[in-house]
């Protein structure tokens, strides 16, 4: 159920608990003048000159980022080495303010234009346009040049009692020379003037930068954030985890060469030789998996540097930036967090889990007796047992939230729409092969359902059918969604069990990859974050993504399946116990409690659509209830047949099923 917009105070409280500062990799203390690199990795000034000045005395023609090993060239030709680092721009955004104006302008007591002209003029005002502190006549002068205008000038000692983030522009990746002034929303690309003349002159949704600084919803940044949080609690976890592995591995290698020791140290000179051999061959064969293990350690301290770095970044663009400089951050967050996925894809995480080399020995501590007359006393392999990173689900989750910011800014002119106005229409309608279907999740410009017959059906937005298969399944399929960051991965649930089954699915087959196993019974189900909100018949459970119960709620749902309904935007879920709507966002204790017995005796589907308006499916009457997110008044939207409903992500379209099997897709009217 939507809630009041968070305010810039909300996010702000909720980063105040956070006792993790962003810090320099190279010394591990709070950033001093921080210089990020094309990789986006942020350091301080003093400590990337060293680094690149070590690496330059190895005659090397390029350097490597300490942190993800990525080439960097010279920020500009023939730049000698002692030059790199004050080249790279300063990232204000993780600048305290007091740090902003001691790094940009130590000197502000002289006016930097005379100061250009060997005077040496007191300075009085600040030109935030320049980032430049000027005098009285530079003032004036500012006020007669017609570029200059505009510009935003301040006292002197006003700027330095109230620190902010310098109005400094933008500049083009791809043509350095330029500012950046649009964004393409067809494309989702910040663009220069070169940029939207080469490669966007045709595009037909392009929006200044300050437009869509202007458009974009605070909501929006408290949900980003939010995710940025669980994303650095799961990497930490991991960090955690993967700490705890390596000991474990050593811990295991040590007792296992310790006791064989004390049985080769009771035997003869053959049985030393042996020894060797044994621990020659242990350390050989986890060497390997010792360094991985390693790599994908630092690879996680350096995913948790950088979010931390993108959490502080956003924090400080919202809380000391303009709309702009808001926005651009979330942009850069974005690259960053595409790029972390391309090197957790590379570094194959998934393939070293926990292993341990005890279960891997294969010989025998006794046949030591017999040492005389062997040559050799086994072979060690390491036993693996499964791992899920939740991590990855997490950076999916807020790739997706940040891949949709233009659609936030397309439809932002909606969110002020009143409610009952909300008119919706009928695009297509499909006539199923059986009846009580109860599944059905509409995704990128698909749709899928899946029958009580165990059938899925997969249309497209035109209401084509892409393909239809049997499903692999013991049970009565319940519900489906599909998996976060892959529209060709689905999971289903099944009547009284207590596990989701994941598929993949394209128009030739379709696979089944495994289980997530829950503690408890899982019917209706949604997916919020790293989180599976789930029902039974008596209780809602929010559970981990490896099955972990993180709470239960007492509740009687109706129906043949426990119906409910997720809002990933809003963190939030409802359900139903026949008579009221029950909604509450994942991370509070309160309920907003909806009376429907006046409308309704049978509440089944439920959804929510692009403003937080909660949709309610009423088998009998036949009719579609909308419940407004702005004051909780209930009307019909919709007087047709319905026993299931599902909205796409957006929140602008969605699809109704009978228990005849007739399916029917609804757009937002224009």
């Amino acid at each position: 159920m939507a809630t009041a917009m968070p305010s810039e105070d909300d996010i702000e409280e909720k980063s105040s608990t956070k006792s993790t500062r962003y810090v320099c990799p190279i010394c591990l203390e709070s950033l001093r003048t921080p210089r990020p690199l094309p990789c986006l990795h942020i350091f301080c000034e003093d400590c990337l000159q060293t680094f690149i000045t070590a690496a330059a005395g190895k005659n090397l023609d390029d350097v490597a980022c300490p942190v993800c090993r990525k080439q960097i060239v010279a920020p500009e030709s023939g730049l000698p080495y002692d030059k790199w680092a004050k080249s790279f721009p300063i990232n204000y955004y993780l600048s305290s303010p007091n740090e902003i104006h001691s790094e940009i302008r130590p000197e502000m007591e002289s006016c930097r234009f005379c100061e250009r002209s060997n005077k040496n003029i007191p300075a009085e005002h600040y030109c935030k346009n320049c980032a430049e502190a000027i005098c009285e006549a530079c003032k004036n002068l500012h006020q007669i040049v017609p570029s200059l205008k505009n510009h935003n000038i301040l006292t002197l000692e006003y700027y330095k009692k109230n620190p902010t983030i310098p109005e400094i522009d933008e500049l083009c990746p791809l043509h350095p020379s330029k500012v950046i002034e649009v964004y393409c929303l067809d494309h989702s690309k910040m663009c220069c003037s070169v940029c939207f003349a080469t490669k966007h002159r045709h595009c037909t949704d392009v929006k200044s930068i300050e437009e869509c600084a202007e458009d974009l919803p605070k909501d929006v940044l408290k949900l980003i954030t939010t995710k940025l949080d669980s994303l650095l609690e799961s990497v930490e976890d991991e960090i955690k985890e993967k700490e705890k592995m390596s000991e474990k591995r050593k811990k295991s290698r040590e007792e296992i060469v310790v006791k064989m020791t004390q049985c080769i140290e009771a035997a003869k000179k053959n049985l030393d030789i042996l020894l060797q051999q044994f621990e020659s061959d242990i350390h050989r064969t986890d060497s390997s998996d010792e360094s991985q293990l390693q790599n994908i350690l630092k690879i996680f301290q350096g995913l948790k540097t950088s979010v931390i770095g993108d959490r502080q970044m956003l924090e400080s663009a919202i809380k000391y930036g303009s709309k702009t400089q808001v926005f651009v951050a979330l942009e850069k967050v974005k690259i960053q967090m595409g790029d972390l996925m391309k090197r957790l894809s590379e570094a194959a995480i998934g393939s070293l889990t926990g292993t341990t080399l005890t279960e891997g020995y294969r010989g025998d501590f006794q046949i030591v007796e017999e040492v005389c007359k062997l040559k050799s006393i086994g072979t060690v392999h390491p036993v693996s047992s499964p791992s899920t990173e939740v991590h990855v689900i997490l950076i999916l989750g807020l790739m997706d939230t940040l891949r949709n910011v233009p659609d936030f800014l397309s439809r932002q002119q909606l969110n002020n729409v009143d409610p009952q106005t909300i008119k919706w229409v009928e695009k297509w309608n499909y006539k199923l092969e059986r009846k009580y279907c109860y599944g059905a999740t509409v995704f990128g410009k698909n749709i899928a359902v899946v029958t009580q017959n165990k059938k899925i059906v997969i249309f497209n937005e035109d209401g084509g059918v892409l393909c239809k298969h049997d499903v692999p399944c013991d049970g009565r399929p319940a519900d489906i969604n599909h998996t976060p960051g892959d529209e060709n991965k689905f999971l289903i649930s099944f009547q009284k069990q207590r596990s989701l089954t994941e598929y993949y699915i394209d128009k030739d087959k379709i696979t089944e990859l495994g289980k997530i196993s829950l503690q408890n019974i899982v019917e209706g189900f949604c997916i919020i974050d790293d989180k599976i909100v789930h029902a039974s018949k008596d209780h809602v459970f929010i559970s981990k993504w490896d099955g972990q119960l993180k709470e239960s709620i007492p509740a009687m749902l109706k129906g043949n399946i426990a119906f409910m309904s997720g809002c990933p935007k809003q963190r939030a879920f409802c359900h139903s116990d026949g008579a009221n709507v029950f909604c509450r966002k994942l991370d509070q204790d309160t309920v907003t409690k909806i009376p429907l017995s006046q409308f309704t005796e049978r509440p089944r589907g439920l959804g929510v659509d692009f403003q937080g308006n909660v949709y309610v499916c009423c088998h009998s009457p036949d009719k579609l209830l909308q419940i407004s997110h702005k004051d909780h008044s209930v009307r019909v939207a919709l007087e047709v047949n319905c026993y299931t409903i599902a909205f796409h992500p957006d929140g602008m379209s969605f699809v109704l099923i009978d228990l005849d099997g007739n399916l029917k897709f609804y757009n937002l009217s224009e």
